[in-house]
């Protein structure tokens, strides 16, 4: 049998176990979301200059290639470049107000959703006619993904960048609901809106927070 100070030891060093691993996984989570980032960002520059190579080989070429006939409708059209250029990310979500800067990711599965913020299955995309639905916790530590999320109000900006264009939001309405209401995830059939969900309060959540915008035409 282990001694009373054998004991001692062993439970004091479980509690700072205990005490340390939150730090840990919230300095993993912010490592994590970082290399997110760097990755998608080198991604989005190699292939703007492949793109951009691309251009001037088929420019320099231009001239010496003899008149073309032309081509059928099906035969022009090219297949269009996806949203995301690294596997799993979409773009990324930025909100001044609060200074958020998180990877999009695709999915809210909860191993996503250990990472970063990320889209739901099933909703819309960013920049287009449909409801752009994002998922994020609220960490305890004060800041990360959507632990600030309640600060947003009527009239605040949020922005989505993907590969396409940078999109940006302007906040409408922050409801309190029911977990079960999932009619925030629908949209109006028209606009390009965005929907942004976690839960609430921060400890021992009861609801799910949600803020609504849609981008304003000119």
């Amino acid at each position: 049998m282990l001694s009373k100070n054998k004991l001692a030891w062993c439970l004091i060093f479980a509690g700072a176990l205990l005490l340390a691993y939150p730090k840990a996984s919230e300095k993993h989570e912010s490592i994590m979301q970082e290399k997110l980032l760097y990755e998608w960002q080198e991604a989005v520059i190699t292939q703007t200059t492949k793109q951009s190579t691309k251009n001037e080989e088929e420019d320099s070429k231009s001239h010496l290639l003899p008149p073309q006939l032309p081509k059928d409708d099906a035969q022009k059209q090219e297949k269009a470049e996806p949203d995301k250029v690294f596997e799993g990310v979409e773009g990324i979500l930025a909100i001044e107000k609060i200074s958020l800067k998180v990877p999009i990711l695709t999915n809210a599965t909860s191993q996503n959703l250990k990472v970063s913020v990320a889209s739901i299955e099933n909703t819309g995309s960013a920049g287009k006619p449909g409801n752009y639905a994002i998922a994020g916790h609220r960490s305890k530590a004060w800041g990360k993904n959507f632990n600030r999320l309640d600060e947003l109000e009527a009239g605040d900006t949020v922005e989505v960048v993907t590969t396409q264009a940078a999109f940006k939001y302007t906040v409408e309405q922050k409801l309190f609901v029911r977990p079960d209401e999932v009619w925030v995830l629908n949209g109006n059939g028209k606009d390009c809106e965005i929907t942004l969900v976690t839960c609430h309060p921060v400890i021992d959540p009861t609801c799910r927070l949600v803020i609504k915008g849609r981008i304003k035409k000119e």
